[in-house]
């Protein structure tokens, strides 16, 4: 069975737990120029045209849920900010951090 646009379920789940995310959607390296545009995904939230595969925009607005999420009571992630997901962990001693270098 194919996943149709209008079942929520799935944005339900992806948009469980958010706290915030940035105002400014640009993050700037240290000399100003924008390293990263996080408005660039903005598109999706206007229907798939005819030229691009329902399931695979569905799945890309999945996925544009950027943010602070709180998983659980001490876990936490930031999502959308990179291809991986950093995810934090407060311990009884300190923060465990959890993220997925790039290769």
């Amino acid at each position: 069975m194919r996943p149709h646009s209008s079942v929520s379920i799935d944005f339900d789940f992806a948009t469980r737990g958010f706290i915030a995310t940035r105002v400014d959607p640009v993050i700037k390296r240290a000399d100003g120029r924008a390293a990263y545009d996080l408005s660039a995904y903005d598109f999706l939230v206007a229907s798939a045209p005819d030229t691009a595969n329902p399931s695979l925009w569905r799945q890309a607005r999945l996925n544009a849920q950027i943010g602070l999420f709180k998983v659980v009571d001490g876990v936490w992630q930031l999502r959308g900010f990179d291809i991986g997901n950093m995810t934090l962990v407060q311990g009884q001693t300190g923060w465990i951090v959890i993220d997925a270098p790039p290769r």
